[in-house]
């Protein structure tokens, strides 16, 4: 049985069909428009404006660059790693699926059973986002399957620390950023078809 994943980004409704058999593992799968990128200090990591038409709306994410470019500038294309996978290049204006997970996590703490899962981007520019999740699985002592509201509901989430004293079943809040890799680039930049 095929599962159908439709979505509208740009004004352009985008249906991609999928085997659920090949999904199995995969973290949250979310159809985004590329709408800047910016390169960071060190030219080798990049924060990439993403328009999600689904209800999570416009985020900043992190990714990992192939190459390096020139510190704190705005790119309209870069070559992006993947994991196991050749670097594959992303483009202003690239309608893709994205694979999204949580890297970078810090300074975690309980939260109160009762606040909302969710997730906010408090800087502009910035891929630094403060979290509340409930984990659903500890995969192993640094990472753990998470619900984060409109972010997802099987959110892979990699912590700097041990998770000791934390367990399946918790609310948590931490800070990290979202990480995006490339799945499928659907179509190319919308200025190119005009």
């Amino acid at each position: 049985m095929n599962l159908e994943f439709a979505d509208t980004v740009a004004g352009i409704k985008i249906s991609l069909f999928h085997d659920p058999s090949k999904l199995r593992g995969v973290t949250m799968l979310g159809l985004g428009e590329v709408k800047k990128i910016e390169i960071d200090s060190t030219g080798l990591e990049g924060c990439v404006e993403i328009y999600f038409a689904n209800s999570i709306g416009l985020v900043n994410c992190y990714v990992l660059l192939a190459e390096s470019y020139e510190p704190y500038t705005l790119q309209n294309e870069v070559q992006v790693y993947q994991t196991d996978d050749e670097p594959i290049r992303l483009k202003l204006g690239d309608i893709t699926e994205f694979k999204l997970s949580i890297v970078f996590v810090s300074m975690c703490k309980e939260a109160n059973k009762d606040t909302q899962e969710g997730f906010i981007q408090p800087k502009s520019n910035s891929c630094c986002t403060n979290f509340v999740a409930f984990i659903k699985k500890i995969a192993d002592e640094n990472t753990a399957i998470c619900s984060i509201g409109k972010l997802g509901e099987d959110i892979l989430v990699d912590f700097e620390e041990s998770l000791l004293d934390i367990n399946a079943g918790d609310m948590i809040q931490f800070n990290g950023e979202i990480k995006v890799e490339v799945k499928i680039i659907v179509a190319g930049s919308l200025t190119a078809k005009i």
